[in-house]
């Protein structure tokens, strides 16, 4: 599968959606340095797009990197204030960098959303 993106990337090298879906799949093989490196592409090509800066965003909390994934998650939701599972990440990265009260601000703006973990999360944590 992974050649088969490198193949559709290499005839079209500006498609974002391309770009952001193969930072997807390496986001989830574990490869979190080839997530952003491609995010970070398809941010280049299509700055306005908040799926790409979201993955970004979860692949720098996983390699550790708290206040770049901060900024995605903020330039995400900057976007589009509707994404429940930004609020949710940025929320639970609030938690992870000591700021439980912003944490639960964004929890709660998940489940107003309509996430449904962040029922048990605001439930458990936010009260």
């Amino acid at each position: 599968m992974e050649e088969e993106y490198n193949q559709l990337i290499r005839s079209n090298p500006d498609d974002f959606s391309l770009l952001t879906i193969r930072g997807l799949a390496q986001f989830y093989l574990n490869d979190f340095q080839g997530a952003i490196e491609d995010c970070s592409r398809a941010i280049n090509i299509a700055p306005d797009q908040p799926w790409a800066y979201f993955i970004r965003g979860n692949a720098n909390v996983n390699l550790g990197f708290y206040n770049q994934g901060l900024e995605d998650y903020n330039m995400a939701l900057s976007i589009d204030d509707s994404l429940d599972k930004s609020y949710f990440n940025r929320g639970i990265l609030k938690f992870l960098m000591g700021n439980p009260m912003e944490g639960c601000n964004d929890l709660w703006s998940s489940r107003d959303l309509g996430y449904d973990e962040a029922i048990d999360k605001t439930d458990k944590f936010c009260q």
